[in-house]
């Protein structure tokens, strides 16, 4: 990432989340806003949509850091097959829908409160 308030603000958050994975920012052209994936053990890659300003940007960073957490801390993860565990359950993507889903739910939650936390203290800096 070359934006340095942009790193602040997400640093704030991986030290909010006290998340110990390595984690790999990259934009990428995508439909999706963004995605958070963990392809080995230590390591989690979030893609953040090209072209993202302003508040959808810092939301949407806020967004994938709190499923990095999950995966980091919560034991979620997501299979091919569909099967997701979280919080020593199994799911389905079935199980509800994506609105719905315990784990966005929570990310929807955190990159609000996070947003309004972490912001204000970075264009201070």
């Amino acid at each position: 990432m070359k934006n340095t308030e942009l790193q602040q603000f997400y640093r704030k958050a991986i030290e909010f989340y006290d998340i110990t994975s390595d984690i790999d920012i990259q934009f990428a052209k995508m439909e999706d806003f963004g995605t958070a994936t963990m392809p080995s053990e230590g390591t989690i890659e979030i893609r953040i949509r090209k072209g993202l300003e302003g508040k959808e940007l810092y939301t949407t960073v806020l967004h994938e850091l709190t499923h990095a957490k999950q995966f980091d801390q919560d034991g979620f993860d997501m299979f091919a097959d569909g099967v997701i565990h979280w919080k020593g359950e199994t799911y389905t993507k079935d199980t509800w829908s994506y609105k719905n889903q315990p784990w966005e739910i929570e990310a929807v939650a955190m990159e609000k409160l996070l947003y309004k936390v972490f912001k204000p203290s970075v264009q201070r800096a």
